[in-house]
C-alpha cells in the first residue's frame, strides 16, 4: 500500500510558517515596539510655560511676562477688568536689559555703557468691563512688560489673566 498524499492548504502553509519560525516573527515584533515607543516620546510636542511677576512703581504696577517653556505662547492674550486708566507697553523690554548692555565711545573717546532704547506704548483705552489685549504669539525665552496705571478710586486687587494655548497664569495687582 502506499501513502496518500495529502495536499496542503494554504492555512497549513501559513500555520506550519509561524510555527517554524516563531522566535524570529516575536523578535521582529518585539523591534518594532521599541522603535515605536522610541517615536512617540520624542514626538511630544513643545509647551510654553509662562512665567508672571510684578512689581509696585510709584503710581503704577510693572507686569513681566516670561515665557520659560520649550514651545511657542500661540493665540497670547491679556485679560482685565476696566479698573485701570491706561495700559502701556514697554517696547523692547528684554532687548533692554542689562545683560544687553554694549560698550561704546561718546564724543570725548570716552568708554560709556549703552542700552538699546526702551519706551512706553500707550495702549487704546478700554471702554467696556472687561479688556483683551491680543499679543498672538510669545516664542519661548522671550519677556515682554506692560505698566498698569491703576484709577485712583479702585482700592482693591484686580485680577489679570495671561492666557495661551497650552498655559495660563493670573495675578492681582
Amino acid at each position: 500500500m502506499q501513502p496518500q498524499s495529502r495536499a496542503l492548504s494554504f492555512k497549513d502553509v501559513i500555520l506550519s510558517f509561524f510555527v517554524k519560525y516563531k522566535d524570529h516573527i516575536s523578535s521582529i515584533g518585539v523591534i518594532f515596539a521599541i522603535v515605536f515607543s522610541l517615536l512617540a516620546l520624542l514626538s511630544n510636542p513643545k509647551e510654553p510655560d509662562l512665567v508672571v511677576s510684578s512689581e509696585k512703581i510709584k503710581n503704577k504696577t510693572r507686569v513681566v511676562i516670561y515665557n520659560g517653556g520649550d514651545g511657542p505662547c500661540a493665540g497670547f492674550k491679556i485679560k482685565y477688568p476696566n479698573h485701570f486708566n491706561s495700559v502701556e507697553q514697554i517696547v523692547q523690554y528684554q532687548e533692554s536689559a542689562l545683560p544687553n548692555k554694549k560698550l561704546s565711545t561718546n564724543d570725548k573717546d570716552e568708554l560709556v555703557i549703552v542700552y538699546p532704547a526702551r519706551a512706553p506704548d500707550t495702549l487704546e483705552k478700554c471702554k467696556i468691563e472687561s479688556c483683551i489685549i491680543n499679543g498672538e504669539f510669545l516664542k519661548p525665552n522671550q519677556a515682554i512688560a506692560f505698566d498698569f496705571y491703576k484709577k485712583k478710586d479702585h482700592k482693591y486687587k484686580s485680577k489679570i489673566a495671561f492666557v495661551c494655548y497650552g498655559d495660563s497664569e493670573i495675578i492681582g495687582i
